[in-house]
């Protein structure tokens, strides 16, 4: 299921990465009767349809796509023994815990922090468009262009860090999410394939503990309960 899931996903990013290519190329600006290319129109227009038409729907596909396989803090609870005093009881047999980080973890950080980045950036730049630049355009336009450049230098700035924050919180989605087709793909194939077990359990014919072996294993092997020796044939 999950591995659907991804594959319709990625397919939404990448169709609609496609339309964000392929969108602003179909702006016609272009005079009908010359066929000269107006310089103003691809200037203006080219800019609002690639930010209004052609950007939103790769930002919904990412923000998706981040949530669905983006890195997710599992929460593991262990259940402890406790003993009449109150004190941990650890079993010799416990497992010892690995705490490196294996490469997939590093990779869905690199699609989270990729995706969140692109679709928090396109938010803040639409929120200050929405009550920055919009106002400051209708005041510039009431008080008849008094405003120059230098008035606005700040907001194109700011817009210019914004647009390079989804820039590149783009590439980093779209190399961590690559690189996470790639990584689930040798997982499921190792898991696939077949697996011999490596020990095998027999029980001591003297005292009926459990004792565990290499199944390549044959030879007397002796019981470190009773003591008692056996043999155990390979296999």
């Amino acid at each position: 299921m999950n591995t659907s899931s991804g594959v319709v996903s990625g397919a939404f990013v990448l169709i609609t990465g496609l339309w964000y290519l392929a969108l602003p190329n179909m702006v016609a600006c272009e005079d009908m009767q010359t066929g000269e290319v107006l310089q103003g129109c691809v200037e203006v227009m080219t800019p609002l349809i690639t930010y209004f038409c052609a950007t939103p729907p790769l930002v919904l596909a990412v923000f998706f796509h981040t949530l669905k396989h983006g890195e997710r803090s599992a929460v593991q609870l262990q259940t402890i023994p406790i003993d009449a005093e109150g004190r941990a009881v650890l079993s010799p047999d416990a497992p010892a815990t690995n705490e490196q980080i294996p490469l997939e973890a590093y990779v869905a950080w690199g699609v989270t922090i990729g995706g969140f980045s692109m679709a928090g950036a396109f938010s803040l730049s639409f929120i200050v468009g929405v009550f920055l630049a919009l106002p400051l355009l209708l005041l510039s336009g009431m008080a008849m262009g008094s405003s120059g450049n230098s008035d606005v230098g700040w907001l194109v700035n700011i817009y210019e860090v914004l647009f390079f924050v989804m820039r590149a919180g783009f590439w980093l989605f779209a190399v961590s999410a690559t690189a996470k087709v790639v990584l689930d793909r040798g997982q499921n194939l190792r898991d696939e394939s077949p697996r011999r077990p490596t020990k095998i359990m027999a029980s001591c014919p003297s005292c009926g503990a459990k004792l565990k072996f290499p199944i390549d294993y044959s030879g007397q092997v002796q019981c470190p309960s009773c003591e008692h020796v056996f043999v155990v044939s390979k296999g």
